[in-house]
């Protein structure tokens, strides 16, 4: 079942130190305000923005939707309960190594997410949002600590704070880019498992199942087909030491073959993927029925680092 309504109290003000919250849903706190952020693999330029008041992983009806800039930034005015959605569009969107820099190369179609308050949008911001939702992992807190310590990230980094890029994380950007690419896969084999089920699920149900198959059920680490990309990445950037770049890590056969395992087959893992998406759909329902769509975790009162 999902998890509902707690604000958890993070290191969001900095990657290294500072005190924030992840805000986490429900409707106490409804007023509007500005907030900014960057959305991440590489800079995502021309990508959409909002606040997800609707629950529904979707900025088509969100008056909050706006576009990022050169850099992959923007500004939200809205409800600061929501979390926060990145929606790139395939053929529009564009990925920039550096802010406002050369683009690298054009962005599918995909959607990333973080809990309210983070200031950075990627690929593990996702992974974390929905696991927290979900109740994958039973706080954000948790949750955070899991997916670092498969990057080998400090307890100081926090997700919703940390721009790897500007860090010059060589070994993170590659594999925040191999996660996007497994998500944008993942979307498309899970629609197509519904699809041949005969199955009609929603957009939202059809992501959220997506980012879960990348998350360990365990709830206390991450899955071995996530470790198994990052040990692949980090094995070519590490061999290739300070000439170690993102393009030449992605196009490793090893690291390929890595994302390859670690994704959605819509033949091989029908079965799994069909039993997982009627539990996402289960909770969705449940959460209609409960008149709760602010799409975000957390039960009970503050969790801190």
């Amino acid at each position: 079942m999902k998890c509902r309504k707690a604000l958890l109290a993070l290191s969001v003000l900095g990657a290294t130190s500072g005190l924030g919250l992840y805000g986490c849903g429900g409707s106490s706190n409804s007023h509007s305000t500005t907030s900014s952020g960057t959305a991440i693999d590489a800079y995502l330029s021309s990508a959409t923005a909002c606040y997800d008041t609707t629950g529904d992983k979707s900025c088509d009806d969100e008056s909050s939707s706006t576009t990022t800039d050169i850099n992959g930034d923007f500004s939200l005015v809205g409800a600061t309960n929501a979390i926060i959605l990145i929606e790139s569009i395939a053929t529009v969107t564009k990925e920039r190594a550096t802010p406002g820099g050369a683009v690298v190369r054009d962005a599918g179609a995909f959607t990333l997410t973080a809990l309210n308050g983070a200031t950075i949008v990627s690929p593990f911001t996702t992974l974390l949002q929905v696991g927290v939702e979900h109740g994958t992992y039973a706080s954000a807190a948790i949750g955070e600590a899991a997916i670092k310590a498969s990057l080998g990230l400090g307890a100081g980094i926090t997700l919703g704070a940390y721009d790897f890029i500007d860090d010059g994380n060589v070994a993170v950007q590659a594999t925040a880019e191999v996660i996007t690419d497994i998500i944008e896969s993942n979307i498309v084999e899970v629609e197509q498992i519904s699809d041949d089920a005969g199955a009609t699920y929603s957009d939202e149900t059809i992501f959220e199942t997506a980012i879960l198959e990348i998350i360990d059920t365990d709830g206390v680490e991450t899955s071995s087909d996530f470790d198994a990309v990052v040990a692949a990445v980090v094995a070519v950037v590490d061999a290739a030491g300070e000439s170690a770049t993102v393009a030449t890590t992605l196009a490793d056969t090893s690291v390929t073959a890595a994302e390859a395992t670690a994704s959605v087959d819509s033949t091989a893992d029908a079965t799994d993927v069909g039993d997982s998406l009627a539990d996402v759909n289960e909770d969705n329902a449940e959460e209609d029925d409960s008149g709760d769509d602010s799409g975000t975790g957390g039960t009970g009162g503050t969790s801190q680092f």
